[in-house]
């Protein structure tokens, strides 16, 4: 706790002191934001080894991409978050980790703390230690803001504009606030698949809101772009889930065939747990099994056993017992879950499809379609979403009529109305 105070202190130091030659104050290390790198400056030699101060510097390649981006696009042209994000990825300009950008990066960069480094303005102590509960971010009185701290990219006034034309673009109705359900259709499966898929590009189908009741989009499109992929169709939500729950009434309506798929996936559940306590098993008989070898090396060395040729023998056998040690902590943690579906809360579930759509909790829902449905995959091309059910294995090609729209919301959530005669 000491070390932590004078840790903390010397960080607040470094906040509000200054070098004499630039006159910009110190940083407290991390890496720098987009736009800057850390500059090293040697202050003298300590103890045990050479101090340095870090400042913030701009970066010539990345400083003036981020200019484009606020000044350019941004205030310029008025590019959404998602323009920006596609125009940057089309120019092949790597984000701060060597990829591709998305959405969520981008608006980051766009908020009020962050424009405002890019001003020059230096900001520490915003947010909460690990562990906190609750909010991370602190109230802006606890933040140390430095002005003039490191060389100004943009100014205020641009700085000003940005959040000016971020706040005329929210939207004028209000969200849903009843609609705060999780999405029903998202996640995997009973055996740890992937449950809904975007046939372009195997990514999942993740949900989106807005005003209609919600629906469901390829999260590769929605989050990085046509670089990603290029479905940027959506699937209305309601229809989507009011079909499934139709099939699934006219294919397991009767009782013999829902005996014969909670027999199958009761099956299946137990063969994969069978499986992995198999393959368990088998990893630790390997590892005893080098173990010994290990112990054996020892022994042979003590009885006058070549030194060297002992040395590469262990090198080999350790390397061996941290690549099963790896591989075993791995397989443990996708260890699948023992799981028996009871027939009868089956059927009286498939009694109450609709009741427990309307009322049920969020994993009441997620429990219904994953019981009855293995996965599912939508197909922009042809319109429809392919579903496969659990025994018979039945597979249903949902389609609609012209009358269903798409609903395609753009990055300040005013919907576009698409008629795509899918859902």
């Amino acid at each position: 706790m000491v070390i932590g105070q004078h840790v903390v202190k010397g960080m607040v130091e470094n906040a509000s002191k200054r070098d004499p030659e630039t006159g910009y104050c110190y940083k407290n290390g991390g890496r720098a934001p987009y736009g800057y790198r850390l500059n090293g400056l040697y202050i003298g030699k300590g103890q045990r080894k050479d101090n340095y101060k870090l400042l913030w510097e701009k970066d010539p390649e990345t400083a003036p991409i981020l200019q484009r981006m606020v000044v350019d696009w941004r205030i310029g042209e008025g590019l959404s978050y998602h323009q920006i994000r596609d125009r940057l990825n089309e120019q092949n300009i790597p984000n701060p980790s060597g990829t591709t950008w998305i959405s969520s990066s981008i608006s980051q960069m766009f908020r009020e703390d962050r424009l405002m480094q890019y001003a020059g303005y230096y900001y520490w102590n915003k947010t909460a230690k690990r562990g906190t509960k609750g909010q991370t971010r602190k109230d802006k009185s606890e933040s140390i803001i430095v002005e003039n701290a490191h060389s100004a990219i943009i100014s205020v006034e641009e700085v000003k504009a940005a959040l000016a034309l971020a706040r005329s673009r929210q939207p004028r109705t209000a969200a849903i606030s009843s609609f705060n359900s999780r999405w029903a259709l998202t996640g995997l499966n009973l055996e740890g698949q992937p449950f809904f898929t975007c046939k372009c590009c195997g990514g999942n189908m993740s949900g989106l809101n807005d005003p209609r009741g919600g629906k469901y989009a390829c999260s590769n499109y929605h989050y990085r772009g046509e670089v990603a992929c290029t479905n940027q169709h959506t699937v209305r939500r309601p229809v989507l889930e009011k079909k499934l729950l139709q099939q699934i009434e006219e294919n397991f309506g009767e009782p013999e065939v829902l005996d014969s798929l909670m027999s199958e996936l009761n099956s299946r559940l137990n063969g994969e747990l069978e499986s992995y306590h198999k393959n368990i098993k088998s990893m630790e008989k390997e590892l005893n099994k080098v173990e010994k070898l290990i112990d054996d090396t020892f022994t042979a060395f003590a009885k006058g056993l070549d030194p060297d040729l002992c040395n590469e023998r262990l090198t080999k056998l350790k390397a061996q017992r941290e690549e099963l040690n790896v591989k075993m902590e791995k397989s443990k943690k996708d260890e699948p879950k023992p799981l028996a579906i009871n027939t009868q809360k089956a059927k009286a579930m498939l009694n109450d499809l609709k009741k427990i759509y309307e009322n049920g909790t969020n994993e009441q829902k997620r429990t219904l379609f994953k019981t009855y449905i293995r996965r599912m995959q939508f197909d922009p091309e042809t319109n429809q979403v392919d579903v496969v059910f659990y025994t018979p294995y039945v597979q249903e090609k949902l389609r609609t009529g012209a009358y269903l729209q798409t609903y395609i919301a753009d990055d300040v959530g005013n919907a576009q109305n698409v008629n795509t005669g899918s859902f």
